[in-house]
């Protein structure tokens, strides 16, 4: 389907096949086309060579009302370029998350994941499908981030764009744009070992084999848990230690609070994402 247009009369089936190559390449569809039971198929491409991956191109087009029924539409490359995919539906099958651009295209791949991811995320909230929706939000922050460059003149420095950065990467490494609650997991457990870690240095304790150092150790393990609670008691833990409180501890202390303070609701919010409703 290249260079064509569908008017508003024209309905198109294509049901039961084995397809190698999907094109709607400058494609406008006012009408109706339904795609059901499309399966990959091997193939040679433009040159004769074997095709690797079954390929559908979406360039320049407006795909219009068009509905994927039990295609495995994972299983495809998808090739897009600057094109309206918001009005269509995907039932019993699932659409490949990653993109790459077609060949010769000169546009920047990020922005064009954006397009493709956000178009994405609608079309399963309009399906009732949170999960996947949450998915290509994932995919789509992520490639929010990776476009943004750092400003590092003074006056841009502080500005909003480096600002977008550091909140786009915490969320990254915090849950995954809210999409995993592994990650939340591993990075809040990381920051409670790395803080914890350097207030126990602080307050006089450095691991050794000795058999004092040893039992110390054993002695520190429970308050780890103690130091994980944001609201503990200021000092508890350092005087249950070894009762040296100093400046450099009492910072570190507090610089604990935030930082897992923001891990553990990032945590939650990932748990949450099955009771979100879409937005």
């Amino acid at each position: 389907m290249e260079n064509k247009t569908f008017k508003k009369d024209v309905n198109f089936y294509l049901h039961d096949v084995s397809i190698h190559h999907i094109v709607m390449d400058s494609f406008y569809n006012f009408g109706y086309l339904s795609f059901k039971n499309v399966i990959p198929a091997e193939g040679l491409d433009q040159v004769n060579n074997p095709v690797k991956h079954a390929v559908m191109l979406i360039r320049n087009s407006n795909l219009g009302r068009m509905d994927f029924i039990d295609c495995d539409l994972e299983a495809f490359q998808i090739e897009y370029e600057n094109s309206k995919i918001d009005d269509i539906y995907v039932l019993g099958g699932k659409f490949n998350l990653s993109i790459q651009l077609p060949s010769g295209s000169k546009q920047d791949l990020n922005e064009q994941i954006r397009l493709f991811t956000g178009q994405m995320k609608k079309v399963f909230q309009n399906r009732w499908d949170g999960v996947t929706s949450l998915r290509f939000h994932s995919k789509n922050m992520e490639a929010y981030r990776k476009s943004l460059k750092w400003q590092w003149e003074w006056k841009k420095f502080f500005g909003r764009r480096n600002a977008e950065i550091i909140n786009l990467t915490a969320n990254r490494i915090s849950n995954n744009h809210g999409h995993s609650w592994r990650v939340g997991l591993l990075s809040t457990l990381l920051c409670t070992f790395i803080f914890y870690a350097a207030y126990c240095w602080s307050v006089g304790y450095t691991p050794s084999l000795q058999t004092g150092s040893r039992d110390n150790f054993v002695k520190l393990i429970p308050y780890t848990f103690e130091f994980l609670n944001p609201l503990h008691k200021i000092d508890m833990v350092g005087e249950a230690i070894s009762g040296k409180i100093t400046a450099l501890s009492r910072t570190i202390e507090g610089l604990s609070r935030i930082f897992i303070a923001y891990f553990v609701y990032q945590l939650i919010q990932a748990f949450r994402k099955h009771g979100k409703k879409g937005d």
